[in-house]
This record gives structure tokens, C-alpha cells and sequence, in this order.
């Protein structure tokens, strides 16, 4: 005979009121369709993407070739891939694949996945190597680490921090991309402008990101309104 007070499950639960235990089950909703990208670096010091691709109920994708192409400029590294859509009745199957990256170099990077059919998947990743002072190590890459903040080693009127922050060569002359631009709002009202190229993510100038991006500041006053006559950007080394 066995004595039922005695029974345990694994957890070390007994009989209560005639059942074994206690469990509760929480189901998750199904992931919504797309593309989900991560990187990470492996045991062997090798970056690596690693995706997933979620099907519309009913379409399942199919990778007919992971490696059609690749495109790798500066630290963005694209990968484009070839697919089709099976239609199915039954449930559709995630995929997933990896992508090993190598040994990369130190800085920031960005990967692309992309299809022929349109799906689409990143993610940004930092190689670490890059710590301290991001202009500091930016002039040692550049061959510019003997110049002040204020230096003009080329003569083109713009110190090292302007150099940086606008991405321009500090060792030939060359000028910022910067414009003044009339900008009108919504009520037809215009305002005085500047558009210009800066660095990606170097507000404040606190870090590091290759690539650049369009900018366009404004006055909040109109022309009539504003007391000001002039639009000047400055870029300043963040202390903090």
C-alpha cells in the first residue's frame, strides 16, 4: 500500500483535496510578423547576427538563398537574401539564421537584413575598444592627436571639435556643409534658417557614430518677430 499523504511531485508538492500539486500556465499572444535581429560575439571573439523571420498566418516564407548578396560600407554591413511566399493552410514556421561577421574592429556598427519581397530587419552593435574620449581617439584615427581643440591645422577656419562635428578632413582644406534656408510654417510665416550636415548622434559631442545626417534649425520668431539677424552653429567639446 501506498500512502497518498506521502506522494510528491518534483517540485515537493502533495496530494491536497485529491490532486497532485499546482502549476499555473501563461500563454504568450503569437509574435507579430517581421524580422527580429540581434548581434552578439561569440566564444571564439567572432561577431555574429543572428535573425528571425515571423510569417503572416497563412504565407510562409522560404530563403532561397541567405547569401545573395553583401554590402559593407564603413560600419554598416548589409546582407540581402532571396525568399518566396508559400501559402499554406497549416501554421507557418519561423526561421531563423546566422550570420558570422568576424573579427571586427572597434566602433559601432549597424546590420542590415533585407529580401527581395520587401522584409527588413536591424540591429546596432558596439565593438568595444573605442572607450574614452570619443574626439581624442577620433584625431589618433584621422592622424590629427597633436592638435588642440582650437587647432586649424589646414587653414579653412574651422578648430578640430568643427572638424569632427561636421565631418570634414582636419588635414586639407575643406568647408562645412552649412546653408541658410528660408523655412515657412503652416501658417505661411517664414523663418530664418540654417541646414547642415553633421555628425550621427554627436549631440552635445559626447560620442561617436559613423555616418551623418541632414539638419535643419530655425528660428522660432519670424523674420518680422525674431530681434536676431544671424544664425551661427558652434560645436563645443562636452566636459561632462
Amino acid at each position: 500500500m501506498v500512502d497518498p499523504t506521502q506522494i510528491r511531485d518534483l517540485q515537493g508538492n502533495h496530494i491536497e483535496n485529491g490532486r497532485l500539486g499546482r502549476f499555473h500556465v501563461r500563454i504568450q499572444p503569437d509574435p507579430s510578423p517581421g524580422v527580429i535581429v540581434s548581434a552578439a560575439m561569440n566564444a571564439n571573439g567572432e561577431w555574429e547576427a543572428t535573425l528571425e523571420i515571423i510569417s503572416e498566418p497563412g504565407n510562409q516564407v522560404v530563403i532561397t538563398n541567405w547569401d545573395f548578396s553583401c554590402i559593407q560600407f564603413g560600419h554598416s554591413i548589409i546582407k540581402l537574401a532571396e525568399a518566396e511566399i508559400q501559402p499554406t493552410g497549416g501554421p507557418v514556421e519561423p526561421l531563423a539564421h546566422v550570420y558570422n561577421l568576424g573579427t571586427l574592429a572597434p566602433g559601432y556598427y549597424v546590420f542590415v537584413f533585407k529580401t527581395n519581397l520587401a522584409h527588413c530587419g536591424s540591429a546596432g552593435f558596439r565593438v568595444p575598444g573605442t572607450e574614452g574620449d570619443p574626439i581624442d581617439n577620433w584625431q589618433v584615427r584621422v592622424g590629427a592627436a597633436a592638435q588642440s581643440d582650437e587647432s586649424d591645422g589646414d587653414g579653412d577656419g574651422m578648430n578640430i571639435v568643427a572638424e569632427y562635428f561636421f565631418v570634414t578632413d582636419p588635414n586639407r582644406m575643406d568647408l562645412a556643409d552649412v546653408s541658410a534656408e528660408l523655412v515657412t510654417d503652416e501658417q505661411g510665416r517664414r523663418h530664418f534658417g540654417l541646414r547642415f550636415r553633421r555628425l550621427h548622434g554627436a549631440e552635445g559631442i559626447i560620442q561617436i557614430i559613423d555616418g551623418t545626417v541632414e539638419v535643419l534649425v530655425c528660428l522660432r520668431d519670424t523674420l518680422e518677430e525674431s530681434p536676431y539677424h544671424f544664425l551661427r552653429v558652434a560645436a563645443i567639446r562636452d566636459q561632462n
